[in-house]
Formats: C-alpha cells, structure tokens, sequence
C-alpha cells in the first residue's frame, strides 16, 4: 500500500475514532447515567404510621429490569423469608421465621407478614426489620385472630408469607413531569449526557421515583430532575457533532477489505481505499476545533 494512502487511512481512522470517543460515555438510559451520578441507592415510604420508620433504603440494581410481577428487585425491595405459624400463649395465632436481606447495605423500616388459611389471607401484620448487609434476622408476628374464628381448621392449614412493606415514592407520583416534554427532555439529556435524541421510557420515570443517594431522604427526581425541568435557562442547542458521528460511523462499517472488493491484490485493494477516503464525511468546524 502506498506511504502517502497509509498516512490518509490513519489520519483519517484516528480523526473519526476520536471524535466518536467524546461521545463514547454517553449512558444507554437514565437509570445508569443516575447511578453513575452517585444514586446508587433507593428511599421509598415504609410507612404513614408514626409508631414506624418513615422511610426505608436498599440499593440499586440498574442492570435488572422491572418484570410484570414488579420493580422490586430493580429497586433492592425483595426479601426472602419463611416462618411456622403457633397459637400464642394469649390464645391468638403467632408465627416466627427468618428474613434475608438481599442487599449489601443494613436494611431497616418494616416487613409484612400475612397469615394465610388454606392460601387465603386471614390476617397481616407489619415488624420492624433492622439486619446487616446480606444477612439473616429473625422475626416474630402477632395476628389479631384466633382458632376459633375458623371452625375445625387445623394448624397445618396455616402458612405466611412474607415480603418488603413498600407505601410508595418519597418524591414521585404525581409530581413526575413529562420527561419527554421541553425543556425538560433536552435538560435532562445533556446534564445526564444520555444519546442525542434520547425519548424517555416508563422505566426511567419509576426510576426517578425511587433512585437516591446513600442514605438520602428524598429521590432523585426531586434532587437533580425537577430543578433541571422547571429551570428558566432555555435548553442546549442540538448536538451539530451527532448526524456528523452517525455518518462517520456508518462509514467506518463501509471500510473496504479484500473480501468485500474481491481482488486480494494491493493493487485492487489500494484503489478501493482510495475511493473510500474520498468519500469520508466532513465534520462540521464546531467538532474538530469546540
């Protein structure tokens, strides 16, 4: 291949390699490029009774998607716990089990545990839930029924279950603007350095719901999205870099090789280079000197 054909190839290669490379920590959805800002936690409402924690925080999983049985895993909510029902020594049904927190921070706020007849809910009651980082506690409930409320049931026809008391989002709901609309898509684009284009997906507005720092009382949409959407400062200007990039990239899949000009020769092969540097796209002036 020909000194001069080398030197056009590189030069051209590492302009477009380059400027691609700018754009390269662009986040594929507002979920990691939250976690990579430091929201690695989440906060939810434990409960509206006074005599219980008010919030309560587990950690972020961005790389679990919320499935049709729920956001609980994406958010750190699961649980995993079991427990034997008994008759207390007051007469009413009792039932004591373990609880694993799945996360690696210490869990706190409330657990639900249902007394179940049969699979059928009969009762419920809400404990609090103090364990460490990935461990096992244990846990004790007291229901409000008795075995007399259900004729000739036996013991055995008693089971619970038991999962994360979740009230809802600290800073969500209703509050959550249309993250699609301006100015508040374009804010939130360039301040989360999100694709040029970016639309906004129901998974990035539960995200914002739940999304916080560690140990943080609010969310994320309250700390860092509704200042961005209800900012007076007109939004950026489009990227003039990105139709530039996206040609570049489309370009650079076109690089001739012997397979694709059929002529293994240098000659051959030289010769479709040639034709191909030609056909590089321009960048706009803003892009290779900002």
């Amino acid at each position: 291949m020909p000194q001069a054909l080398r030197r056009s190839l590189a030069g051209a290669l590492f302009l477009a390699l380059s400027a691609m490379d700018l754009h390269a920590q662009a986040f594929p959805d507002l979920g990691r490029a939250l976690f990579a800002g430091g929201f690695t936690a989440t906060v939810w409402v434990n409960s509206f009774d006074r005599r219980l924690d008010y919030l309560a925080h587990g950690v972020f999983y961005p790389d679990t998607p919320i499935r049709a049985n729920g956001y609980d895993a994406r958010y750190g909510m699961t649980l995993a716990g079991s427990g034997s029902v008994s008759v207390g020594p007051d007469g009413f049904y009792i039932a004591a089990g373990l609880a694993t927190n799945p996360n690696a921070a210490p869990a706190e706020g409330d657990i639900s545990i249902d007394l179940l007849k049969s699979g059928n809910k009969v009762g419920s009651a809400e404990v609090p839930f103090r364990c460490g980082p990935s461990a096992q506690c244990p846990w004790e409930a007291h229901f409000s029924v008795k075995p007399s409320d259900f004729a000739r049931a036996p013991l055995r026809a008693f089971t619970v279950k038991v999962y994360r008391h979740v009230q809802g989002s600290r800073c969500g709901g209703e509050l959550t603007p249309d993250l699609n609309s301006e100015p508040c898509r374009s804010a939130v684009v360039a301040r989360f350095n999100l694709p040029f284009g970016y639309r906004f997906t129901p998974t990035d507005f539960l995200d914002t719901n739940y999304l916080a720092q560690p140990n943080a009382t609010t969310t994320a949409l309250c700390a860092a999205i509704l200042p961005l959407c209800s900012s007076t400062t007109p939004p950026p200007p489009a990227d003039p870099c990105a139709a530039w990039l996206e040609a570049s990239r489309h370009w650079l899949n076109t690089m001739p090789s012997p397979e694709s000009t059929g002529d293994s020769s240098c000659a051959g092969l030289s010769a479709a280079l040639t034709a191909w540097l030609a056909a590089a796209p321009q960048p706009p002036p803003s892009c290779v000197n900002p």
